[in-house]
């Protein structure tokens, strides 16, 4: 269990040059990543009828209208794996503001060997950039890959209560085990290769191009990817997450992309989460991210509307 200080510890740190910068990177990125035809032939958007210009053009019931726009006025934070960068969510993030959704899109970086653990480092960098949402904004965390475990701490930093939490193509939390001894559950015909190379001071990932070919198939986009590649050594991936005994204290729901992530996708149901899925890649996000932002925004939708269906009050959040 997490100390109650780590709650009531609020992070206050202001955004630094570096933050801002890196958001502005990716506001600025190459229009070269642009939205692809799926590996299907067609966008996920176009086949279900883009929602992503208004709701309200959707064939939604009336009764969901408050729900709409209370996803209008939601933001959404897009949080990349510690192991890439955040290009992972750039066109993603593009295409929601491009029609009115606010997003922020983090760039995590912790110091290896730090007094803090790499963990509690990401929570607090999340929550430094959560701060500069306007006053009484509601947000909603989307987790990619290995981002999933680090939501119960970016919440536990955070300093205003999390509306939702959705998981794309990502692990659970597993709070009380490392991610190396998580994986070998889940994957164990994978991890072993993973744990000789950090056991023989190696580090991973060290992708390659021909690696990455064929889940993200546009070379600039795939190559740009490896350029933000964060490989990282053996303690990273031993290093134990406690558990966060009120996680989840919001709706959860699950998008996965890939049948690498069947685990956590089936927990995820049997827990009666929002559910969607689709046959593609870890990477689809970068292949079809106008089809990822509309399931986004339909997961969201779910999602808040059993938040406020609930009536949790939501200006206290309970600490573990």
């Amino acid at each position: 269990m997490v100390p109650a200080q780590a709650c009531s510890r609020r992070y206050v740190r202001p955004i630094d040059p570096f933050v801002q910068a890196a958001q502005d990177e990716i506001d600025e990125l190459p229009e070269a990543i642009s939205p692809q035809r799926g590996i299907h032939g067609r966008t996920i958007a176009e086949r279900r009828g883009s929602c992503l210009t208004d709701f309200a053009e959707c064939d939604y019931p009336s009764g969901q209208r408050s729900r709409q726009l209370a996803v209008n006025n939601t933001s959404i934070v897009l949080i990349h794996s510690p192991l890439v960068g955040p290009l992972t969510w750039a066109p993603v993030s593009r295409h929601l503001r491009r029609h009115g959704r606010h997003t922020i899109v983090p760039r995590l970086r912790a110091v290896e060997g730090e007094a803090a653990p790499v963990w509690a480092q990401y929570g607090q960098e999340v929550a430094s950039v959560v701060t500069s949402l306007p006053a009484q904004q509601e947000f909603v965390l989307v987790a990619h890959s290995g981002a999933g475990p680090l939501l119960p701490a970016v919440a536990a930093w955070s300093p205003v209560p999390v509306a939702g939490y959705l998981f794309v193509d990502a692990g659970l939390p597993h709070g009380g085990k490392s991610w190396l001894h998580e994986l070998e559950s889940s994957l164990p015909e994978g991890t072993a290769a993973i744990r000789q190379t950090l056991e023989a001071g190696g580090r991973w990932p060290e992708w390659t191009d021909d690696d990455l070919r064929e889940v993200i198939p546009d070379d600039g986009v795939r190559r740009s990817v490896l350029a933000e590649l964060q490989p990282r050594a053996l303690a990273y991936f031993t290093e134990v997450m406690p558990p966060f005994a009120s996680f989840p204290d919001a709706p959860c729901g699950y998008l996965k992309l890939s049948a690498a992530y069947q685990g956590p996708a089936y927990q995820a149901q049997q827990q009666g989460w929002p559910y969607r899925e689709i046959e593609a890649g870890h990477f689809h996000m970068l292949v079809d991210p106008e089809g990822v932002a509309a399931l986004l925004l339909e997961l969201i939708l779910e999602v808040l509307g059993r938040e406020m269906s609930s009536g949790t009050d939501r200006s206290v959040r309970p600490c573990a």
